[in-house]
């Protein structure tokens, strides 16, 4: 396997994917209809804020074969879509939570909102990483590692990979309450 920095320009041949993960998109964060069905030679798993960075990251290295697979349907931004309650927002002053590399946005005050941040996350999404990179609606039910890439099962079909980033947090889990008091992921 080729150093992750030798991929800069250079194009690795892929299987050609004949499904399509994310078939419903929403409404603000649609792809390209026209977007290659193939393996992408990095995968980046979740696309939050850890995702997202890491997406922008690599494509301002010049590295374009990645893609951004997100289970959730409803677009990125991670836990700052998932979780919207009065008040949220972070407990971290905002230079040191975003990225150096990425414009800082004008938040409202050095501890950014939970609006604010999944704002900045959507336009991240379409500006530094593009709309194309993203599967949407894509769950990754098993991951293999044989030879010389890795194998993606997916809700949607099989993908190959050289590397993968995993940009998932526990903070995403869903829990719920049985009545005596033990937590159980939910399904």
């Amino acid at each position: 396997v080729a150093p992750l920095h030798s991929l800069v320009g250079a194009e690795q041949p892929r299987t050609t994917q004949s499904g399509l993960c994310g078939a419903e998109q929403p409404r603000t964060m649609r792809r390209s209809s026209t977007a290659a069905l193939r393996s992408p030679t990095v995968a980046i798993l979740g696309a939050g804020i850890t995702g997202l960075t890491a997406a922008a990251f690599l494509r301002k290295q010049g590295i374009e074969d990645f893609t951004v697979f997100e289970e959730n349907g409803d677009g990125v931004g991670g836990t700052w879509r998932d979780h919207d309650y009065p008040g949220a927002g972070t407990d971290t002053e905002v230079p040191s939570y975003l990225p150096t590399f990425l414009p800082r946005p004008n938040f409202h005050s050095q501890f950014a909102r939970r609006d604010e941040i999944l704002s900045y996350c959507e336009m991240v999404a379409a500006e530094y990483v593009g709309l194309e990179k993203f599967r949407f609606g894509c769950r990754v039910i098993a991951l293999r590692f044989g030879g010389d890439e890795w194998t993606l099962d997916t809700s949607q079909g099989r993908f190959h990979a050289a590397f993968i980033i995993f940009c998932t947090a526990s903070i995403s889990a869903k829990f719920v309450r049985r009545p005596n008091g033990i937590a159980n992921e939910a399904s």
